[in-house]
C-alpha cells in the first residue's frame, strides 16, 4: 500500500507493486477496521499496481459486500486484465475503466 487518507466517511487508498493472496493481507486488515470505523465509501487508486490475483479482487469485493460503495478511480493495466478475467470483476469492470 502506497497511501491512505480518510475524510468523513470516505477512505481513499493508493495502491502498488504485486496484489497477491499472500500480499493482500494489509490491505483486508485495513478495509475490515475501516469499515468498523464506519467508513461507508471507498477510493481506490490502482493505477500503479504491477500484478494482481483473486487476493485483490477478494478485498475488493468483500468492501462492496458489506453495502459499502466502492470507486476504482484509477486501474493499471494489470487490474483491467484481472477484471476482465473474473466474472465478478463485472461489478467493478465499469467504474475502473472509466
Amino acid at each position: 500500500m502506497a497511501a491512505c487518507r480518510a475524510e468523513g466517511t470516505t477512505l481513499s487508498v493508493a495502491v502498488q507493486g504485486e496484489i497477491d493472496h499472500f500480499t493482500a493481507a494489509p490491505l483486508t486488515a485495513l478495509l475490515t477496521s475501516a469499515a468498523a470505523f464506519g467508513h461507508t465509501r471507498l477510493v481506490v487508486d490502482a493505477s500503479r499496481v504491477t500484478f494482481c490475483d483473486s487476493g485483490f479482487l477478494n478485498a475488493l469485493l468483500a468492501w462492496r459486500r458489506g453495502g459499502r460503495r466502492l470507486i476504482l478511480a484509477a486501474a493499471s493495466a494489470a487490474v483491467k486484465r484481472l477484471l476482465r478475467a473474473s466474472r465478478s470483476g463485472k461489478l467493478l469492470m465499469e467504474e475502473a475503466l472509466r
